[in-house]
């Protein structure tokens, strides 16, 4: 009778050890689950949050942007930039080959060329030219 008890008493202690080590082994690998799966989110939260804040942020320089591009009603006259631009490029050739075209670029007076497209330039804003062939006329 005494063996039929401590054989018990064994099964029983292997069978407690048994459980306790399965139940510790389940805790384990549910918390390293756990930890892994929380990095997992955070590292997805950062990520999501830095390219929301980054998408923000170029839609903000974006609107800053379009904000400060010139419009029809802050241009300084009614000329574009473009034909202000091309008009400035046309009349400085012009006024260039016209005065001298045997004498090279280097050689000539390049203040003098620069005086006569301002004041070239400040007749045509008075007279409002927009098209570009009336700037060609006018400069010829």
């Amino acid at each position: 009778m005494v063996v039929v008890v401590l054989v018990v008493v064994v099964v029983v202690e292997v069978v407690v050890v048994v459980v306790v080590v399965v139940v510790v082994a389940v805790v384990v690998v549910v918390v390293v689950v756990v930890e892994v799966v929380v990095e997992v989110v955070v590292v997805v939260v950062v990520v999501v949050v830095v390219v929301v804040a980054a998408a923000a942020a170029a839609a903000a320089a974006a609107a800053e942007a379009a904000a400060a591009a010139p419009t029809r009603k802050n241009l300084p006259s009614k000329l574009s930039y473009t034909h202000f631009t091309l008009s400035w490029v046309i009349g400085f050739f012009n006024l260039s080959t016209k005065r001298s075209q045997h004498i090279s670029f280097r050689c000539r007076q390049p203040m003098d060329d620069l005086k006569n497209l301002y004041g070239l330039q400040k007749k045509m804003r008075k007279r409002h030219m927009t098209n570009m062939e009336d700037i060609r006329n006018f400069i010829k």
